[in-house]
């Protein structure tokens, strides 16, 4: 069910949660239900989970919900990336 997929994201081995998300990339999704725990994964400390969220909603039927989606995780991963360049500024 997809209730059961969306429960194994929040697993401690990032193995079980890239799975997860391809099996959501894999099954049909018309009403959208993956969108929101897919847009969740993409902060996940593990990089192989974040690019499978992120192939996962860029194959959801929906595509202005994921395209929201996948813009609000970059900017979010913008922000981090200029927090981390200036915190290593003043390390210097």
């Amino acid at each position: 069910s997809k209730r059961l997929i969306t429960g194994m994201l929040g697993d401690p081995v990032p193995t079980v949660k890239r799975n997860a998300c391809r099996v959501m990339a894999e099954t049909e999704d018309p009403e959208g239900y993956f969108i929101k725990p897919l847009t969740a994964a993409l902060g996940d400390r593990n990089y192989m989970v974040r690019s499978a969220a992120a192939e996962a909603l860029g194959t959801v039927r929906i595509k202005s919900l994921a395209v929201k989606a996948l813009v609000l995780a970059l900017l979010e991963t913008a922000r981090e990336g200029e927090k981390q360049a200036a915190h290593a500024k003043t390390l210097r």
